[in-house]
């Protein structure tokens, strides 16, 4: 409401005439929107938001190398899992064959 008021109070003295110029040079227009507290505070907001996420990247990159010595880690131990796994299925099929043979 308060961004409102200084808004309307900005324009409140000129005249109906000096609105209509303004309405139409948008440059002026434009400079008049760019002078507000309002716009400036956004645009202040923006560059911090900017400078914040850029930071946040940088800072995700930096972890890249580790990540990627830990997915290669990763990739080695699950081939392991799967030689043993199937090294495991082998070996119980052989001994529930022997089995089998042991029973005739």
């Amino acid at each position: 409401m308060g961004e409102i008021f200084g808004f309307t109070s900005k324009f409140s003295s000129y005249s109906m005439t000096k609105l209509n110029e303004l309405l139409e040079d948008d440059d002026k227009l434009n400079e008049i929107v760019k002078e507000m507290d309002e716009m400036q505070e956004m645009q202040q907001t923006k560059e911090m938001t900017l400078a914040s996420n850029r930071s946040l990247a940088e800072q995700n990159l930096s972890f890249q190398p580790s990540l990627e010595q830990q997915k290669m880690q990763l990739t080695k131990c699950y081939c392991c899992l799967q030689d043993v796994y199937e090294a495991y299925q082998l070996r119980k099929c052989t001994l529930g064959l022997q089995w089998l043979q042991n029973l005739s």
